[in-house]
C-alpha cells in the first residue's frame, strides 16, 4: 500500500462506533454529457455531509445542492472522453464515479 493510500486509510477507517466516512454512490444519472458543459447531474448514495468537496477531472466544482443522500451538479465543460468526478468527506475520504463528455 503506498504512503498516500496509508494515509487515506488510516484517516477514513470505520470508527469506534462502525460509522463509515466514505461517501457511497449508489445511482448517477445521466452518466455523460456534452463538452460544452452545463448539464445537470443527480447523484443518489449516503454520507454527503456538510463539507463535502466534488472535483470533475481534477477541478473542483460546488454542488448545486445537496443532502446526506442527494446532490445534483452542474458539470463544467470538458474535453470528449472519460472522467473520474471525485466526491471527498469532509475528512478526505474520497470515492469516485466516470463521467463521459460526447
Amino acid at each position: 500500500m503506498s504512503t498516500s493510500h496509508q494515509t487515506i486509510a488510516s484517516r477514513c477507517g470505520t470508527d469506534l462506533i462502525g460509522f463509515n466516512p466514505f461517501p457511497v454512490i449508489g445511482v448517477v444519472l445521466p452518466s455523460g454529457g456534452t463538452a460544452a458543459g452545463g448539464g445537470y447531474v443527480v447523484v443518489q448514495g449516503q454520507h454527503f455531509l456538510p463539507g463535502t468537496t466534488v472535483s470533475v477531472g481534477g477541478t473542483a466544482i460546488t454542488p448545486t445542492s445537496m443532502s446526506p443522500t442527494q446532490m445534483l451538479l452542474q458539470m463544467p465543460p470538458g474535453v470528449p472522453g472519460a472522467v473520474q468526478v471525485v466526491i471527498s468527506s469532509p475528512q478526505g475520504c474520497p470515492t469516485s464515479f466516470t463521467y463521459t463528455y460526447y
